[in-house]
């Protein structure tokens, strides 16, 4: 089929949002398809498209606030303050994904036992009280947040309260990105996005004066802390970059490993055969968590601007298009995933091995999948994600082994994200 002859996605639509794969299916063969309003643009769908995308990073950049000349758009001004990690490309992405790197390494060490403790924790709690538990804000959601708020130097506070309004900031901040959601609640994700740099700012500043302690764990923010200053350079970042890498970091770091622990758990008990499975075989935990990545990856689709005039899959693209990646779309592409690539399946083995030295220091994913991305933007937190999503599937393994969906709720209306609103399990 041709371009000029597909039908345009409608991606707002509840068939849509409930299961995106059937209409990413008939955009495979051509590659690129255009979205309906309100994103009006093109997305990318085949394995091959995505990761040239994903690899010609010099044409295909991240729509930063430095990106294009349109200052008409509302809150516009903050488009002049540097982009941080997750907007930057070329020789800048670099520098500061080295830094970050770094911090980062030094702070998950101890991610691992502090998500088996804290999964042990909350089923221990549910097993004792209902025998139920609702797995997404009473499972998935506190587990991610207590492990990477730790790990970030988030401080909980007096009986917790400073997780509560981070948390509660990230979640509006989310809101913002929505297209369909009303005015008013984007408004406010907006207001909350800006109310977060300063306050991660204001904790890099407190990290950089406070005394070094040999029993304080090192943290994202302690690691960030003596690479912040002016002029900004090879090894350190203005305050900018710093407070703008933080915010993104908080937004898209446990949010991401939550939404990967929702579906993982329901797609291994909607298919009860792959729960039996890993329950039997714990050693192929790995593989599980490349396939939940591989089926439902949590962040489906990302933004990239076009830098220059250029041609992508047959079609001419303009400086300042800006496009979008599905790797939800890729990792389900025949072309890739040969072999019944719509069935959920913990012991794959039709995909293409890994290319050695791709990954980051500590990846050793089975599967060369998309769920975090590729290229010079693949995730930062990857490994973090990984570590305590298998905690928490292995937490229930052991603790709830006959544990049983009961309702399930909808999935979330951003296209862009993969997230169940709501999962009831059942735990005896």
């Amino acid at each position: 089929m041709q371009l000029e002859e597909q039908p345009v996605l409608d991606a707002q639509s509840l068939q849509f949002l409930q299961n995106p794969y059937e209409s990413y299916a008939r955009y495979h063969e051509s590659g690129i398809g255009y979205v309906a309003a309100p994103y009006e643009t093109f997305w990318v769908f085949s394995h091959k498209l995505v990761t040239e995308v994903s690899q010609r990073a010099d044409v295909f950049q991240k729509p930063g606030g430095m990106r294009g000349t349109d200052d008409t758009k509302p809150l516009s001004a903050v488009n002049h303050l540097d982009d941080g990690l997750f907007f930057l490309d070329g020789k800048r992405h670099e520098e500061v994904r080295a830094i970050m790197d770094r911090a980062f390494k030094a702070a998950v060490q101890g991610a691992e036992t502090m998500a088996r403790e804290t999964a042990e924790q909350l089923l221990t709690a549910a097993l004792a009280g209902p025998g139920q538990i609702e797995a997404i804000d009473g499972y998935a959601g506190p587990l991610s947040m207590q492990v990477f708020f730790r790990v970030m130097g988030i401080q909980p506070g007096k009986d917790k309260a400073e997780w509560g309004v981070v948390n509660t900031w990230l979640r509006k901040a989310l809101d913002a990105h929505c297209a369909t959601l009303p005015d008013l609640l984007r408004a406010e994700g907006a207001t909350t996005t800006m109310a977060m740099r300063p306050y991660f700012l204001g904790l890099c500043e407190a990290a950089k004066k406070a005394r070094s302690s040999p029993n304080a764990p090192p943290t994202i923010i302690s690691g960030m802390a003596p690479h912040i200053g002016c002029p900004r350079s090879a090894d350190k970042m203005n305050p900018d970059e710093a407070m703008n890498t933080a915010s993104h970091m908080a937004l898209g770091g446990y949010l991401s490993t939550q939404f990967l622990i929702g579906s993982g758990l329901y797609n291994l008990l909607r298919f009860p055969d792959q729960w039996r499975l890993l329950r039997e075989q714990p050693s192929l935990m790995d593989r599980a968590v490349d396939e939940m990545l591989r089926y439902d990856a949590p962040f489906q689709l990302a933004d990239r601007w076009v830098a220059e005039d250029t041609e992508l899959g047959g079609m001419a693209l303009k400086k300042g298009q800006v496009i979008a990646v599905v790797y939800g779309s890729a990792n389900r592409d025949p072309a890739f995933c040969k072999r019944d690539p719509d069935r959920f399946d913990i012991t794959r083995s039709d995909l293409p091995a890994p290319s050695k030295g791709k990954w980051p220091e500590g990846i050793e994913p089975t599967t060369p999948n998309l769920g975090f991305g590729d290229g010079a933007h693949r995730c930062i937190g990857e490994h973090l994600g990984r570590v305590v999503t298998a905690a928490a599937i292995r937490a229930m393994i052991e603790l709830c082994p006959n544990v049983r969906l009961d309702e399930v709720g909808p999935w979330g209306p951003d296209p862009y994200f993969r997230s169940l609103t709501r999962m009831q399990l059942l735990l005896h």
